[in-house]
């Protein structure tokens, strides 16, 4: 199995300021990046997803817990110190976790989930039944066991016992994740949530908001004290915002205090950001200036605290300059200069959708020649080293493979383009992505986010994720005139094009179909996400320009 630990990109902003041991960060606690013991990783890649710490979760009197994507591992904070328990090295892009009695319980982003120990052992592992196209798994506990989540409300129970994987360290896990929403709804601004596993006033919880409430989401509860709620709310007037509002809510089941999440705590892709710890303070993560910092959130008291809207992350921001020229010149090596001068011609929604599943069902025999070159080292290390194949490509030597692969930098303006490729023996797909133009693998063939986008849309030319928002490409909607054929678009980071909106328990999702370079996905994927996942991380939607009668909305 390939090393992905050392593979980082770090803007100034997030460099190091110390290597190892406890540094302060204005209001919290500095968490070094990098690949280290006691450092987090970090990826951040123009035209592609950030990637960082998936998840943070109270592991103890004093403990939080870090489960860190990038490296493989779960970094331990507490007051004694920090150290690291290793993941299995083949367990494929670790997305969440649950601190339990004998350790931790992992679940990988297509469903198998590791019960490691302290130590680092690895206690049990399973397979799940979970569906990976129906959104990245979330890991709950039950009454009797632990089960895992999609968007559509499909729960899948986890196959191992309570001797394999122990008890959750923090009581009620299992009463928190057993709240729903209760329809229908009448009200925008009020949701009602319920449990029957929780008795008394707090078995239905009605939560109101001055902007409408996507979603929420019990994180603790306990019937003799309270409960915390996350709201996801959103406002259209004067423009489209949406915010993460935390709510403390009192025994008899009112709320009473208050506190919204820092924008910076979504600079990157982790699903949770925040964590209630066992003494009842909460604690985000913030991407700051010069550190990844833990904070601790202060509470006001109910509608007294500053409404925060999430938008573009400072984290982001401050590489816009290096990252538009890595932008531009991949538009150039596409035989684009700009956008200002191009003319979109006419095509419906229908046929965008067309175009767009055709790289996604696409079967094609992965050759020797399309596999290896002795040329090319299988390694990203530039400037030496820049081809990489894409890790599900990996022991499937000689058979059919199903979709188009992620390829840096890659597009074609003709599906037909990749086979003619493989039978001109380049090799099929590059996942070595860096922040210079010169990490393109010329004799390789694929697509990247953009690439795909650009070809599903029919634009005749290449236009990454910082061009295509241009108004000579397209327009912007608001989130709930989201349809299929529109793309939701993260400048100089990442796009995917929409192909369905419906409703879930946990508010709209979004499925979609993308290019995307992460070990889960490597290519074209059909994947699902949740409106609230999608503002939370900067996401903002788009049409294309000249929609033919068929694809125009009302």
């Amino acid at each position: 199995m390939r090393n992905l630990s050392r593979f980082f990109v770090l803007p100034a902003c997030l460099m190091a300021v110390s290597l190892y041991g406890y540094a302060q960060a204005p209001g919290g606690m500095a968490l070094e990046v990098g690949a280290g013991p006691g450092q987090i990783g970090l990826e951040m890649h123009p035209n592609q997803d950030c990637q960082g710490p998936a998840a943070m979760v109270a592991a103890g009197d004093d403990a939080t817990a870090l489960l860190d994507k990038v490296n493989g591992k779960i970094v331990v904070l507490a007051a004694a110190g920090r150290h690291d328990i290793a993941l299995p090295a083949d367990l494929l892009e670790p997305v969440d976790v649950i601190a339990t009695s004998r350790g931790f319980l992992v679940v990988g982003a297509l469903g198998e989930v590791a019960m490691v120990s302290a130590k680092g052992d690895v206690l049990a592992r399973t397979r799940t039944g979970h569906d990976p196209e129906a959104g990245v798994p979330r890991l709950i506990a039950l009454a009797d066991g632990f089960a895992l989540d999609d968007l559509n409300g499909k729960r899948v129970n986890v196959p191992l016992s309570a001797r394999q994987t122990g008890t959750p360290v923090l009581a009620n896990l299992a009463a928190a994740a057993s709240y729903a929403a209760t329809a229908p709804r009448t009200d925008p601004a009020t949701i009602v949530i319920a449990s029957a596993q929780v008795a008394g006033p707090l078995s239905t919880l009605t939560l109101k908001s001055r902007m409408r409430v996507v979603d929420a989401r019990v994180l603790w509860v306990n019937e003799g004290e309270g409960a915390l709620v996350a709201l996801h709310e959103s406002r259209r007037l004067p423009h489209e915002a949406a915010y993460v509002r935390l709510l403390k809510v009192d025994a008899a089941g009112a709320a009473h205090a208050e506190a919204y999440v820092r924008p910076a705590a979504f600079a990157c892709d982790t699903r949770r950001p925040y964590a209630r710890r066992a003494d009842g303070t909460v604690v985000s993560l913030v991407f700051q200036d010069n550190t990844i910092a833990l904070d601790t959130i202060q509470f006001s008291p109910l509608g007294k605290a500053e409404p925060l809207a999430l938008g573009p992350h400072l984290a982001a921001a401050t590489l816009i300059a290096e990252h538009d020229d890595t932008l531009r010149a991949l538009e150039r090596l596409n035989g684009v200069s700009g956008a200002t001068n191009i003319a979109m011609t006419s095509i419906s929604a229908s046929q965008i959708l067309q175009r767009a599943r055709a790289p996604l069902e696409l079967v094609w025999r992965l050759k020797a020649s399309a596999f290896e070159h002795a040329a090319a080292a299988n390694r990203c290390a530039p400037p030496s080293n820049i081809w990489r194949r894409p890790l599900r490509l990996d022991g499937l030597l000689g058979k059919d493979v199903s979709g188009v692969p992620y390829r840096w930098g890659g597009y074609m303006s003709a599906l037909a383009n990749f086979s003619k490729h493989l039978d001109a023996g380049r090799l099929a797909g590059d996942d070595c992505t860096c922040r210079n133009v010169n990490c393109v693998y010329a004799n390789s063939t694929g697509m990247d986010c953009s690439g795909f986008v650009s070809y599903a849309w029919q634009t005749g030319r290449y236009f990454t994720t910082g061009s295509l928002p241009d108004r000579a490409v397209s327009r912007p909607v608001l989130w709930h005139e989201l349809s299929p054929a529109d793309i939701v678009n993260k400048p100089r980071s990442h796009v995917r094009l929409v192909e369905s909106v419906h409703n879930g328990p946990a508010g709209p999702v979004v499925v979609v179909i993308e290019s995307a370079a992460n070990k889960s996905c490597g290519g074209v994927c059909r994947r699902s996400y949740t409106q609230g996942e999608l503002q939370q991380a900067g996401y903002k939607p788009l049409r294309r320009i000249t929609l033919s009668k068929e694809g125009e909305r009302k």
